[in-house]
């Protein structure tokens, strides 16, 4: 990973699973989505052959791919190294998908304002001022764990999984113990941040965990900082509602 210069911010639409926003390759204006649970970034095939990025089928293009390239959110800028291959499953109208393999920087995805934003290095400290950090752990399918409870059924444990498209999904079998209806609506806290309130989506498959994804912070301001392994919600740790705060 490379640099990074400026501070403009860029529109970003949430729908399901999947969020989008414009993005630049090498000053080529592309939809481009954020997919953290991707290992790998990757770009569509009419984008690798127009920009000569590696994994196109023409050994020319092969020969005149650059080390580096430059993706660009906003006035945003980062030099990263042409690692990214071209992936015929991407939707159809997006030409660049971010995975964790460029997210050492971290991002302010703010879903109530509708805008995502790289961050200089420098404006850490007071990015995450007045913030709850939420530890992660990663996992070997390219999900999380971390510290949550949901509505005290399902012990301290969440799994974060950007692909899902449930604001949370919980087990049947706990939600049964719990007498828990598809649908309702939850309390759930994620490590020490605020209780929030989410909608079951009941889960019949094998995960014993509850599930959250980007619709958990539909309407809020997450900073991912997957470099470190955590993100960081608005709300200082520790005023939640037991405090009366």
């Amino acid at each position: 990973m490379g640099g990074l210069v400026g501070g403009v911010s860029s529109k970003i639409v949430l729908v399901a699973a999947t969020l989008t926003f414009t993005a630049r390759v090498d000053r080529e204006h592309v939809r481009a989505m954020l997919a953290p649970q991707a290992a790998v970034s990757a770009v569509s095939a009419r984008l690798s052959q127009k920009v000569h990025l590696p994994g196109d089928d023409d050994a020319t293009a092969r020969r005149r791919a650059r080390d580096r390239i430059d993706i660009g959110i906003g006035a945003e800028e980062m030099r990263v190294d042409a690692k990214i291959v071209s992936d015929a499953t991407l939707p159809k109208d997006v030409d660049l998908r971010i995975g964790r393999d460029m997210l050492d920087h971290m991002i302010d995805v703010d879903l109530k304002r509708h805008r995502i934003r790289l961050l200089l290095r420098s404006e850490a400290a007071g990015a995450t001022r007045g913030r709850t950090a939420i530890p992660l752990t990663p996992r070997a399918d390219g999900r999380w764990t971390m510290p949550a409870t949901v509505a005290g059924i399902a012990g301290e444990t969440a799994i974060l999984d950007f692909a899902s498209t449930a604001e949370v999904q919980v087990p049947a079998a706990a939600a049964d113990l719990a007498r828990i209806a598809d649908g309702a609506k939850v309390a759930v806290t994620l490590g020490a941040a605020r209780p929030i309130d989410l909608r079951v989506q009941r889960d019949a498959g094998a995960e014993a965990l509850p599930v959250v994804g980007w619709q958990t912070f539909a309407g809020r301001d997450v900073l991912l900082d997957l470099g470190h392994d955590r993100i960081w919600l608005e709300g200082a740790a520790g005023k939640t509602a037991r405090s009366g705060s």
